[in-house]
């Protein structure tokens, strides 16, 4: 199980130099470089009418984890979540975007381990028939256990299947990164 680096055990009064290097370097790079992704929708998803669906997010700005190995975010599997691989705090953002449709409601929320955060529904009513409508989701900060995914799903209410807008610069995407344990 992965965990946030600690200092080390000094009860024995014995404390070797290469220890003393080895917890100060850990350290020193999961606090220059925590746990943290940005991704992005470039392929248009179909959402269905007044269902909450996750969002797939098959491009990715960065994902980043200090000392290598597992990442929280994969573009081939399960591209929905960002799982945790440290325990802790996370600050997350997101955004939701929907192709031109001017009838109902758009917005979205956060789930962990596909359950619905209290609070985080945000729902906007659609901009126009010539416009796509942008959502800004609630930021949230929950506490992640290693093996805990986040996701963000969208919503609308169009009244028939309505495609999530993926133009250059209105995407819908998330970012998240490592807050404290």
């Amino acid at each position: 199980m992965a965990a946030v680096p600690t200092a080390p055990d000094l009860s024995d009064g014995l404390l070797l130099t290469s220890m003393l290097n080895d917890y100060v370097l850990e350290l020193a790079n999961f606090l220059r470089s925590p746990p943290a992704a940005m991704m992005r929708q470039t392929v248009a998803q179909s959402i269905v009418t007044a269902t909450f669906t996750s969002l797939t997010m098959d491009t990715e700005e960065y994902d980043v984890f200090p000392s290598g190995g597992a990442k929280g975010h994969s573009t081939s599997v399960n591209t929905s979540r960002y799982t945790a691989v440290h325990p802790g705090y996370y600050n997350a953002v997101g955004v939701t975007s929907w192709a031109f449709n001017g009838t109902g409601a758009r917005g979205g929320r956060w789930t962990l381990n596909g359950v619905a955060l209290n609070a985080s529904v945000c729902l906007v009513q659609a901009v126009s028939a010539t416009q796509g409508t942008g959502v800004t989701i609630v930021g949230v900060r929950p506490y992640l256990s290693v093996g805990d995914y986040l996701e963000l799903q969208g919503f609308q209410a169009s009244g028939g299947n309505l495609n999530t807008g993926v133009p250059a610069g209105s995407q819908s995407g998330w970012s998240i990164q490592f807050a404290g344990a």
